[in-house]
């Protein structure tokens, strides 16, 4: 008897552990989502910013 209690003791341990590497799995894939977005909104930020610069830099040599 004791060792059923002491299985079933293991297997629902062995349960919240499952539980909570996929709550944590989910939560590494939300937070992977969040970083690329803002990677790839800075660096449509920076592709702006350098196009302005080169058309300006453009603009001055054909002035020039």
């Amino acid at each position: 008897m004791k060792s059923i209690l002491s299985r079933n003791k293991i297997l629902s341990i062995a349960k919240i552990f499952l539980i909570l590497k996929k709550f944590r799995k989910q939560h590494l894939q939300k937070t992977i989502k969040q970083r690329q977005k803002r990677f790839f909104k800075e660096y449509k930020c920076m592709q702006d910013r350098y196009k302005n610069i080169f058309e300006k830099f453009f603009e001055y040599q054909n002035f020039v």
